[in-house]
């Protein structure tokens, strides 16, 4: 059934990350972070989304050095160095509607939502998703979150209505990682969007978002899409693959 949840330059020593792994602090912090400073890539990889936290579940696929940060708070599934300059740049587009197709534990789609307020204010923001919410979106809809839950598979009718009932500013697609899921997401999305973004679309573990990926590159102009996918040096050579996640994004306006 339908689950519907209402709910200056930056210097070295705003990156030194306390040992106070809080929800609400974490929270409070892009809430009250100046402007400048969210703009700042460096910024949102050393300090917000360590406190947002890392996916534990994953660990191994993290440098050493930030492992420390995993199974914190709401656990992104997320490469910081990746994830900190896509924020960057939707910093700079006016997005007051968000879609996430497959949320995982939350941890991208509450910081997502939480930086995009900074600076468009208030935005619509729903999840599709084939399990129900966790304890961190929980906690989240009890503390102020306010968005929409749909669980449901994308190939039901349900999820599809959801999609196309607006027109969605901005949508991230990161649940069926097959190559026909991830094609089948995008042509659900495609006409109902300006931006789509693609989570893991260079990780060798998901060849299928890749493919995906590699496709919609093979027909886009350059000016249309921006990848993001840095990957940590200590990680590439110390790792059985040499790449993973990598978020994407297309302009569809």
């Amino acid at each position: 059934m339908d689950k519907l949840i209402s709910t200056g330059e930056t210097n070295r020593a705003i990156f030194t990350v306390s040992d106070d792994f809080d929800r609400a602090a974490t929270i409070d912090l892009i809430k009250r972070a100046d402007l400048d400073d969210l703009r700042n890539p460096l910024f949102l990889e050393h300090v917000v989304i360590p406190k947002i936290g890392l996916d534990r579940f994953i660990a191994e696929h993290y440098p050493e050095n930030i492992r420390q940060y995993c199974g914190k708070n709401f656990m992104a599934c997320q490469m910081p160095i990746q994830l900190s300059k896509y924020l960057a740049y939707l910093s700079s587009k006016k997005i007051n509607s968000y879609l996430e197709i497959g949320v995982a534990m939350g941890g991208t789609f509450v910081l997502t939502v939480e930086y995009l307020k900074r600076f468009n204010g208030e935005i619509d923001a729903m999840v599709i998703d084939m399990n129900p919410p966790g304890e961190h979106l929980d906690w989240y809809s009890e503390n102020g979150g306010n968005f929409r839950y749909l669980v449901a598979n994308t190939t039901e009718p349900k999820a599809a209505n959801t999609v196309m009932s607006r027109k969605w500013d901005l949508v991230l697609i990161d649940a069926d990682h097959t190559e026909e899921g991830c094609w089948r997401d995008y042509l659900m999305a495609k006409e109902f969007a300006r931006l789509i973004a693609f989570h893991d679309v260079v990780n060798e573990l998901t060849p299928g978002v890749a493919a995906v990926w590699k496709r919609l590159k093979e027909v886009l102009p350059t000016s249309r899409y921006r990848e993001f996918i840095e990957q940590y040096p200590d990680f590439t050579k110390t790792a059985e693959f040499s790449k993973t996640m990598g978020l994407g994004v297309i302009s569809l306006s």
